[in-house]
């Protein structure tokens, strides 16, 4: 199984489910997460339950203290997840210090909490 097809089988599960999750975040680090791109084996269709990755760095990235989002340029191995988080409307936080990672955590759950 290729790292796509595991992404696939992720989302498919997850879609299938009588009782869908609030949110789906993946934690990764700023290693790799493969360069094969994802194709559904089905088109998910909403609702579609909000999808996030948030990518910890090794070394902080450069940016100011506290900035979610840093800009710079990304190597092809880290784009797979980030590819099926945003093929899914989703969004990626990079983050590097402890207060960018309770930064992101707050974004991601901020319309969870308003919604209910």
């Amino acid at each position: 199984m290729t790292a796509g097809q595991l992404l696939d089988s992720l989302v498919q599960g997850e879609l299938r489910e009588a009782r869908r999750s609030d949110a789906v975040i993946f934690l990764g680090t700023d290693k790799g997460t493969g360069t094969a791109t994802v194709r559904f084996s089905v088109e998910p269709r909403p609702p579609i339950p909000p999808f996030s990755y948030i990518r910890l760095f090794t070394a902080t990235p450069p940016g100011p203290v506290g900035a979610i989002s840093p800009k710079y340029p990304m190597e092809l191995h880290d784009l797979l997840i980030p590819h099926l988080v945003s093929k899914l409307k989703g969004s990626t936080f990079d983050v590097g210090i402890d207060k960018q990672f309770d930064q992101a955590v707050e974004k991601i759950c901020r319309p969870l909490v308003s919604s209910q």
